[in-house]
Formats: structure tokens, C-alpha cells, sequence
């Protein structure tokens, strides 16, 4: 009966662990990748987290209203092997990001062209 349960703890254990990489990974279908655009505004945040970077721009509109863009960046290591760090970006940096926008036109970003305070950044080691 214990060689039983521990089996199928065991057991349990492996496919949490096996499932738990495909709750971080998804798609980028929300984003029209097909009509991408870019946005300009000041950094109000800058996360360099699993499993993708992510970074609020306030956004000022030709009426001087202000509009905040989540913008959803590569993960980390891509960032890093780029030359990226967390201090790349800091809040109050002037950031234009290129990409592609949600389809349901929330101010949300799929973006991997940056220009930051006037200098091209580049997100893959490669490019």
C-alpha cells in the first residue's frame, strides 16, 4: 500500500512538473502581427521577468490626453544574450516599440523593435 501511494505521488509530481512549462508558454494570436504599428512615449515601468519582459509607456496623444501601452517584450534570455540587461530601460526613458497591436484594441503590444531615447536596440543577439 506505501510502494502504491508513493508510486502514485511520484507519478503526480513528474506530470506537474511536465505540465507547468505550458502554463508560462502561449501564443501571440491575440496580437495583428499582420498591421503592426509603433508607439512613442515615456517609460512608466520595466519588468525584466520570466517568462516575458513587460513595459508600461504613457503614451501622449495628439489631444494631450495620455495613454498607457503594455508593451510585451521577449523573455529574458533572449533580451540577455542581446546585450539587454535590467537596467536597459529605465522609467523615464523615451521609448518608440514596434509591433503588433491586440486585435481587440486594448492598449497591449506584442513588440520587438525598440528605439530608446533615439538609439535602436536590438532583441536578438543575431540581428
Amino acid at each position: 500500500m506505501k510502494n502504491r501511494l508513493l508510486a502514485v505521488l511520484a507519478l503526480s509530481a513528474v506530470l506537474l512538473m511536465l505540465a507547468f512549462p505550458l502554463l508560462a508558454h502561449h501564443g501571440m494570436s491575440w496580437a495583428d502581427n499582420e498591421h503592426p504599428i509603433t508607439v512613442t512615449g515615456t517609460v512608466a515601468e520595466f519588468r525584466f521577468v520570466n517568462p516575458h519582459c513587460r513595459m508600461v509607456l504613457n503614451v501622449k496623444n495628439a489631444d494631450g490626453t495620455v495613454d498607457r501601452w503594455d508593451i510585451e517584450m521577449p523573455g529574458p534570455s533572449t533580451l540577455h544574450s542581446a546585450g539587454w540587461n535590467s537596467e536597459t530601460i529605465r522609467t523615464g526613458d523615451t521609448v518608440a516599440a514596434s509591433g503588433g497591436p491586440a486585435k481587440d484594441g486594448r492598449h497591449l503590444m506584442a513588440s520587438r523593435r525598440y528605439v530608446i531615447n533615439g538609439k535602436e536596440k536590438q532583441t536578438h543577439g543575431d540581428e
